[in-house]
C-alpha cells in the first residue's frame, strides 16, 4: 500500500485546524499529506499546508487540464532553495526565496524523461535525467524522502505502462514565468505570450562589469546583499593593494572576482529563463 493514511484522515485533520486549500487545484491528500506515522500529527500537517498555500497561486496557473497535485516539498539543488511538486503527469521545479515564496525560473520534467531516482551520497534525493544532466536534492525533509520515491515510482510505473512519452527540446524543460507553457531550448522567447528572457551573453557581460548587477535585476534581494558586500570586499582589498603600489595585484583580484560573477551569471542563464521583459497585459507572478 503506498499510503498509511487515507484522504478522510487528512481532511478530518485539515478541518479540525481550520486549514483550508484553494478550490481550484486538485490534489491527492493521502500523498501530500503523508508520513512514516499511520496518524497524521497536526505540527507536520500545518507545516506542509504552508509550503503548499505559498505555491498555490502559481500552481493555479501552471497547471494542466485534469492534472492533479500528488506530492509537495522542499530543498536545496547548488545552494538554491528548489521547491519540487510531483503530479499525475510530471515533476514540477521552481526557485524559493527564504520566505518560501515562488521565485523564477521554473522547469518542467515529464516522468518518461526520469532515467532513475537514487540517493546520493548523503542519503538526498537524486534525479538522473535523460539527456545526462542530474539534480540533487540537498536539505530535503527525512520525513519526505520515502513519500517521494513511493509517489514516484507508482506515477512512473502507470505512465510508462500509457506509453506517455512527450516529445520534449530537453529532460528538464524551462517554463515561461509569465504564462507557464514551455519555452523550447534554445530559444530565450515565448512564443505563447511574448515574453523575453535574459540571455546568458546579456547578463555576463553586465556582471563581468558590475558583479551585484544580476541579483538586483533579478529582484533576489537577499543574494544582492550579499554579492554586494563580498564586492565592495574585493573592491576594498584591491584599493589596499593599489595603496601599495601593487597594481598587478590589485587588478588581478578585481579581474578574477568580475570574471567569477559573470561564469555564475552565465551559467544561470542557461539552465533557466528570467523574464527581461513582458509585452502582453499578462501579469507575472514574479513582476508581482
Amino acid at each position: 500500500m503506498m499510503e498509511k493514511v487515507s484522504t478522510d484522515l487528512v481532511n478530518t485533520k485539515l478541518n479540525e485546524l481550520g486549514l483550508v486549500l484553494s478550490p481550484e487545484i486538485q490534489y491527492r491528500l493521502e500523498t501530500v499529506f503523508s508520513g512514516n506515522d499511520e496518524d497524521v500529527k497536526a505540527q507536520e500537517v500545518r507545516k506542509k499546508f504552508e509550503l503548499v498555500t505559498q505555491i498555490e497561486p502559481v500552481l493555479v496557473s501552471m497547471l494542466l487540464k485534469d492534472e492533479q497535485v500528488l506530492f509537495v516539498s522542499k530543498g536545496e539543488i547548488r545552494f538554491r532553495k528548489t521547491i519540487i511538486v510531483l503530479t499525475n503527469l510530471r515533476l514540477l521545479l521552481m526557485n524559493a526565496d527564504r520566505y518560501e515564496h515562488c521565485i523564477q525560473p521554473y522547469w518542467s520534467i515529464y516522468y518518461s524523461q526520469v532515467k532513475t531516482l537514487t540517493d546520493s551520497w548523503i542519503g538526498t534525493p537524486q534525479f538522473r535525467l535523460i539527456d545526462g544532466t542530474k539534480m540533487t536534492f540537498n536539505d530535503f525533509p527525512k520525513q519526505d524522502r520515502l513519500s517521494l520515491r513511493t509517489v514516484f515510482q507508482e506515477v512512473a510505473e502507470l505512465l510508462k505502462k500509457a506509453d506517455f512519452d512527450p516529445a520534449v527540446s530537453q529532460s528538464r524543460e524551462n517554463l515561461c514565468g509569465n504564462c507557464f507553457e514551455v519555452v523550447p531550448q534554445p530559444s530565450y522567447e515565448c512564443e505563447a505570450c511574448g515574453a523575453t528572457f535574459w540571455t546568458p551573453a546579456e547578463m555576463g557581460f553586465r556582471c563581468l562589469i558590475f558583479p551585484p548587477w544580476e541579483d538586483f535585476v533579478l529582484k533576489e534581494n537577499r543574494h544582492a546583499w550579499n554579492s554586494l558586500v563580498t564586492y565592495l570586499a574585493c573592491q576594498a582589498m584591491a584599493f589596499q593593494i593599489l595603496s601599495q603600489r601593487g597594481f598587478a595585484y590589485a587588478w588581478l583580484i578585481l579581474a578574477i572576482s568580475n570574471a567569477c560573477a559573470a561564469l555564475v551569471a552565465l551559467n544561470q542563464m542557461i539552465k533557466g529563463r528570467y523574464i527581461k521583459d513582458v509585452s502582453t497585459l499578462i501579469s507575472s507572478e514574479f513582476e508581482k
